[in-house]
Protein backbone atom coordinates (compact mmCIF):
# COMPACT_ATOMS: atom_id res chain seq x y z
CA UNK A 1 0.00 0.00 0.00
CA UNK A 2 2.96 2.32 -0.11
CA UNK A 3 3.91 2.82 3.52
CA UNK A 4 6.15 1.16 6.09
CA UNK A 5 3.62 -0.47 8.40
CA UNK A 6 5.91 -0.64 11.44
CA UNK A 7 6.73 3.07 11.28
CA UNK A 8 3.07 3.88 10.69
CA UNK A 9 1.84 1.78 13.61
CA UNK A 10 4.44 3.16 16.01
CA UNK A 11 3.48 6.73 15.12
CA UNK A 12 -0.21 5.83 15.36
CA UNK A 13 0.28 4.40 18.86
CA UNK A 14 2.44 7.28 20.10
CA UNK A 15 0.74 10.20 18.34
CA UNK A 16 3.69 10.75 16.01
CA UNK A 17 3.16 12.62 12.76
CA UNK A 18 6.18 11.74 10.60
CA UNK A 19 4.77 8.44 9.36
CA UNK A 20 1.09 8.76 10.30
CA UNK A 21 -1.54 11.40 9.60
CA UNK A 22 -5.31 11.67 10.00
CA UNK A 23 -5.58 11.58 6.20
CA UNK A 24 -3.63 8.32 5.95
CA UNK A 25 -5.55 6.75 8.86
CA UNK A 26 -8.96 7.57 7.37
CA UNK A 27 -7.86 6.39 3.95
CA UNK A 28 -6.65 3.08 5.36
CA UNK A 29 -9.83 2.64 7.38
CA UNK A 30 -11.90 3.28 4.24
CA UNK A 31 -9.86 0.66 2.38
CA UNK A 32 -10.20 -1.77 5.27
CA UNK A 33 -13.98 -1.33 5.38
CA UNK A 34 -14.12 -1.71 1.64
CA UNK A 35 -12.36 -5.06 1.86
CA UNK A 36 -14.05 -6.40 5.00
CA UNK A 37 -16.72 -9.02 4.45
CA UNK A 38 -18.09 -8.35 7.95
CA UNK A 39 -19.29 -4.83 7.04
CA UNK A 40 -23.01 -4.98 6.26
CA UNK A 41 -23.96 -3.58 2.85
CA UNK A 42 -20.32 -2.84 2.03
CA UNK A 43 -21.19 -2.73 -1.66
CA UNK A 44 -23.50 0.26 -1.13
CA UNK A 45 -20.68 2.76 -1.61
CA UNK A 46 -23.10 5.65 -2.11
CA UNK A 47 -24.84 5.24 1.25
CA UNK A 48 -23.83 7.72 3.98
CA UNK A 49 -24.64 5.00 6.53
CA UNK A 50 -21.90 2.82 5.04
CA UNK A 51 -18.78 2.86 7.22
CA UNK A 52 -16.45 2.88 4.20
CA UNK A 53 -18.35 5.88 2.83
CA UNK A 54 -17.88 7.75 6.12
CA UNK A 55 -14.14 7.11 6.29
CA UNK A 56 -13.73 7.96 2.61
CA UNK A 57 -15.72 11.19 3.03
CA UNK A 58 -13.47 12.19 5.91
CA UNK A 59 -10.37 11.28 3.91
CA UNK A 60 -11.57 13.42 1.02
CA UNK A 61 -12.29 16.31 3.41
CA UNK A 62 -8.78 16.02 4.84
CA UNK A 63 -7.35 15.78 1.31
CA UNK A 64 -8.98 19.08 0.42
CA UNK A 65 -7.57 20.69 3.56
CA UNK A 66 -4.07 19.53 2.51
CA UNK A 67 -4.55 21.71 -0.57
CA UNK A 68 -1.84 19.97 -2.58
CA UNK A 69 0.81 20.12 0.16
CA UNK A 70 3.40 17.48 -0.63
CA UNK A 71 4.32 15.10 2.17
CA UNK A 72 5.21 11.46 2.55
CA UNK A 73 1.92 10.53 4.24
CA UNK A 74 -0.10 12.43 1.63
CA UNK A 75 1.62 10.48 -1.15
CA UNK A 76 0.90 7.26 0.71
CA UNK A 77 -2.76 8.21 1.15
CA UNK A 78 -3.01 9.07 -2.55
CA UNK A 79 -1.83 5.56 -3.48
CA UNK A 80 -4.53 4.02 -1.29
CA UNK A 81 -7.19 6.40 -2.62
CA UNK A 82 -6.20 5.40 -6.14
CA UNK A 83 -6.64 1.74 -5.23
CA UNK A 84 -10.04 2.35 -3.59
CA UNK A 85 -11.41 4.23 -6.57
CA UNK A 86 -9.98 1.73 -9.05
CA UNK A 87 -11.66 -1.11 -7.15
CA UNK A 88 -14.95 0.80 -7.29
CA UNK A 89 -14.63 1.19 -11.09
CA UNK A 90 -14.05 4.91 -10.74
CA UNK A 91 -10.61 4.74 -12.29
CA UNK A 92 -10.72 8.29 -13.69
CA UNK A 93 -11.07 9.67 -10.17
CA UNK A 94 -8.49 7.17 -8.92
CA UNK A 95 -6.06 8.18 -11.65
CA UNK A 96 -6.23 11.79 -10.48
CA UNK A 97 -4.91 10.69 -7.08
CA UNK A 98 -2.11 8.71 -8.70
CA UNK A 99 -1.14 11.71 -10.83
CA UNK A 100 -1.08 13.89 -7.73
CA UNK A 101 1.02 11.32 -5.86
CA UNK A 102 3.57 11.32 -8.67
CA UNK A 103 3.65 15.13 -8.79
CA UNK A 104 4.18 15.25 -5.02
CA UNK A 105 6.91 12.60 -5.28
CA UNK A 106 8.74 14.82 -7.76
CA UNK A 107 8.11 17.86 -5.55
CA UNK A 108 9.76 16.28 -2.49
CA UNK A 109 12.37 14.47 -4.62
CA UNK A 110 11.13 11.11 -3.34
CA UNK A 111 12.88 9.07 -6.02
CA UNK A 112 16.28 10.67 -5.38
CA UNK A 113 18.69 8.89 -3.07
CA UNK A 114 19.74 12.11 -1.33
CA UNK A 115 17.14 14.78 -0.60
CA UNK A 116 18.14 18.44 -0.32
CA UNK A 117 18.50 18.35 3.46
CA UNK A 118 19.89 15.70 5.83
CA UNK A 119 17.32 13.21 7.13
CA UNK A 120 17.38 10.33 9.58
CA UNK A 121 18.05 6.75 8.52
CA UNK A 122 14.48 5.89 9.45
CA UNK A 123 13.12 8.61 7.16
CA UNK A 124 15.46 7.47 4.38
CA UNK A 125 14.07 3.95 4.68
CA UNK A 126 10.47 5.17 4.75
CA UNK A 127 11.06 7.38 1.71
CA UNK A 128 12.78 4.58 -0.21
CA UNK A 129 10.00 2.14 0.66
CA UNK A 130 7.30 4.57 -0.50
CA UNK A 131 9.26 5.50 -3.63
CA UNK A 132 9.52 1.86 -4.66
CA UNK A 133 5.88 1.17 -3.82
CA UNK A 134 4.74 4.14 -5.88
CA UNK A 135 7.02 3.17 -8.77
CA UNK A 136 5.79 -0.45 -8.70
CA UNK A 137 2.15 0.57 -8.37
CA UNK A 138 2.45 2.97 -11.29
CA UNK A 139 4.02 0.20 -13.37
CA UNK A 140 1.20 -2.24 -12.63
CA UNK A 141 -1.48 0.43 -12.96
CA UNK A 142 -0.10 1.63 -16.29
CA UNK A 143 0.10 -1.91 -17.63
CA UNK A 144 -3.43 -2.73 -16.50
CA UNK A 145 -4.97 0.39 -18.05
CA UNK A 146 -2.65 0.31 -21.08
CA UNK A 147 -1.20 3.72 -20.31
CA UNK A 148 2.40 4.90 -20.45
CA UNK A 149 4.14 4.78 -17.07
CA UNK A 150 4.43 8.05 -15.19
CA UNK A 151 8.08 7.51 -14.23
CA UNK A 152 11.00 7.42 -16.65
CA UNK A 153 13.36 5.77 -14.18
CA UNK A 154 13.28 3.64 -11.05
CA UNK A 155 14.06 5.17 -7.64
CA UNK A 156 17.77 5.78 -7.00
CA UNK A 157 17.71 4.20 -3.54
CA UNK A 158 17.81 0.43 -3.26
CA UNK A 159 14.59 -1.18 -2.09
CA UNK A 160 14.91 -1.55 1.69
CA UNK A 161 14.34 -4.96 3.21
CA UNK A 162 11.48 -4.43 5.66
CA UNK A 163 12.55 -7.31 7.89
CA UNK A 164 15.96 -5.67 8.45
CA UNK A 165 15.98 -3.06 11.22
CA UNK A 166 12.20 -2.51 11.05
CA UNK A 167 12.10 0.12 13.77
Amino acid sequence: MGFHKDYFLKDLATGGTRFCSPLLVNTLLAAGCHASTSIPDRAKLWSPQNLAYQFLAEARRLWEIQDGKSSLTTIQAAIVLNIIYDCDTMDKIGRSYLLQAVAMAHDIKLLQASPDKPISKKMQRARAFTAWCLFAWDSMHSFHYRLPPLFDEAPESPLPAVHEDPL
